[in-house]
């Protein structure tokens, strides 16, 4: 969907095309370092809704690599080997501060945070936490 359809999408359309989308929990990756592959001849997936998810997550100040393999389609470019060279030497922490969004009560988690109830069905479930003590 291009951004100025999306635009014009509805609270309740936004949430039923959104609720599905890999992207919908980004938030959830505050403090999560993230790695995106794409080939620019992927015919799966759009390359240009990676490079908006890259900008948007560098907008927000994320941990985040942009990796394009120029002529390559879905998942067909030889990149293990430089993934694992930036992942083996992160280590995973507990954060002070989390922040989450998630589209149901079963993903609505993250690291030490888990919502148990919400208020509208078709609203997804948001919360920022901190621990402060």
């Amino acid at each position: 969907m291009k951004p100025d359809e999306f635009a014009r999408l509805t609270p309740y359309q936004t949430f039923m095309n959104e609720r599905w989308s890999s992207f919908a929990q980004a938030e959830c990756l505050q403090s999560t370092p993230v790695f995106i592959n794409h080939g620019d001849a992927d015919s799966l997936v759009t390359v240009e809704g990676s490079r908006y998810i890259t900008r948007m997550l560098q907008r927000w100040g994320y941990d985040v690599r942009y990796w394009e393999h120029p002529g390559a389609g879905h998942g067909n470019f030889p990149a293990d080997d430089e993934v694992m060279h930036w992942f083996l030497p992160l280590r995973r922490t507990e954060p002070r501060e989390v922040r989450l969004r998630a589209a149901n009560l079963c993903s609505a988690q993250a690291h030490w945070l888990k919502v148990t109830q919400r208020d509208d069905p078709v609203q997804f479930i948001c919360a920022d936490a901190q621990i402060v003590a």
